[in-house]
């Protein structure tokens, strides 16, 4: 660490070396995140801020923002000169050592306790034990005065902190007992999980695995925002005009056992109520199923095909939030949180990717994620279908058994869209 006296011109570095392990790889990319204040005024008011360096390896960028907004009240600012990436953070908290106004004055403010070393220990637990492909190799912490001129003569010092930390990528890293996902495990193999799931995933060993859509994936998920996009608003659509193309920018895809155990007890369900109910099943086949085959593919299996509809749609939200529903799925109570329940308090999902747009939005705030939105592709059970045309509370046709799910067809009522709501959490699987 460093110490500087009032001029600022006294400093101290420590460094530590140890003899490298047989498998460490020096040569695999590095990541740095520095947390640290900046003085505003001599009273000792200051603005906290986190900053990260280095590649966007495996998405670490997307993971540790939602880690930093949730969990360090941070709000991304964007790219810098000096980082990658800047976020305003407010959790950071100083003391001064001294309440004597003699001492504060000639030795300085906020140079007593703080809680960088709790937020330090949060961070490196994130990113090394929860994220598991991480190793810390650096932690250095600075203290930096910043001087005041009040009047001639009258100079006062502000201490302000920084604490560094560098990270090593380390592929298919060692998971640790400490890890949220490893906690959070489902611990034997998922109910009939995707056979392209990684082996860890399949396994239930690990609690999620978030990985970069292949590009074949992009061109499927482009080809159904093509294929489903419609020249038409409603007033559901905020924020200006309608866009001409909606374009992959990145994708994610997420391998939760928990979550697909869930989904695939439900779709197994409803695969026997549609033998029970024979041909009274209502199948209706949404758009998305024709706008890309080779992704409806995969809800199809060899030897009983489709028997319970499973199929592919959209759900429009922020990235944060999108993030967040990838390790939780939806939440019936929540239901409506954006624009309201037309049809009722369920999981509304779009077959048009012009309707997701409706509810997409950005953070407001600017930054990493200014001027991208973020659509979910998920997959649904549909089940047998009631449809509708007319507004209304229609969740007891589907808590009742009756039905699987609702259509509320106002693209048939009034020229607009279609949109599906289930109402059984486990209906969905947020892909």
């Amino acid at each position: 660490g460093n110490v500087s006296d009032v001029s600022g011109r006294q400093r101290e570095q420590q460094v530590l070396f140890t003899r490298a392990r047989p498998t460490d790889k020096p040569d695999m990319p590095l990541l740095m995140i520095e947390l640290r204040t900046v003085p505003t005024n001599w009273h000792g008011d200051y603005k906290g801020y986190v900053e990260i360096n280095g590649p966007n390896v495996c998405g670490v960028y997307e993971k540790v923002i939602e880690y930093l907004v949730s969990s360090m009240q941070c709000k991304v600012l964007g790219p810098r000169p000096y980082c990658d990436l800047l976020l305003s953070c407010g959790v950071f908290r100083l003391r001064d050592w001294s309440c004597s106004f003699l001492d504060q004055k000639y030795q300085g403010k906020l140079n007593g306790e703080s809680n960088f070393g709790r937020y330090t220990m949060r961070l490196c637990d994130y990113m090394v034990d929860h994220l598991g492909d991480w190793d810390l190799i650096v932690c250095n912490g600075n203290s930096v005065d910043s001087v005041f001129y009040i009047k001639q003569d009258d100079n006062r010092s502000v201490c302000g902190r920084e604490q560094q930390l560098v990270f090593r990528y380390r592929p298919a890293g060692q998971r640790v007992f400490m890890a949220a996902n490893q906690e959070n495990a489902l611990g034997r193999p998922a109910l009939q999980p995707p056979k392209y799931w990684k082996e860890s995933t399949m396994k239930g060993t690990v609690g999620q695995e978030t990985i970069p859509a292949t590009a074949e994936e992009k061109v499927w998920i482009q080809k159904l925002l093509d294929g489903t996009y419609k020249n038409k608003s409603t007033r559901d659509r905020v924020g200006g005009p309608m866009a001409d193309r909606f374009v992959v920018v990145t994708a994610l895809r997420s391998e939760h056992p928990g979550l697909w155990d869930k989904y695939a007890q439900r779709r197994a369900k409803v695969h026997q109520d549609m033998k029970r109910r024979g041909s009274s099943a209502v199948v209706v086949v949404p758009k998305t199923a024709n706008a890309c085959p080779e992704l409806m593919q995969r809800c199809s299996h060899a030897k009983v095909g489709n028997p319970a509809n499973e199929v592919y749609l959209f759900h429009g939200s922020s990235p944060t939030s999108a993030i967040s529903i990838l390790n939780t799925s939806f939440k019936v109570d929540l239901a409506g949180a954006a624009r309201g329940t037309m049809f009722g308090p369920g999981v509304y999902m779009a077959e048009s990717s012009s309707k997701a747009d409706e509810y997409a939005r950005d953070e407001s705030m600017g930054g990493a994620y200014d001027g991208l939105f973020a659509v979910l592709v998920c997959r649904v059970i549909l089940g047998s279908t009631y449809v509708v045309e007319k507004p209304g509370d229609y969740h007891k046709e589907c808590t009742s058994g009756r039905f699987d799910s609702v259509l509320g067809d106002r693209e048939k009522a009034v020229g607009t869209f279609r949109e599906f709501i289930v109402f059984d959490e486990g209906s969905v699987y947020p892909e």
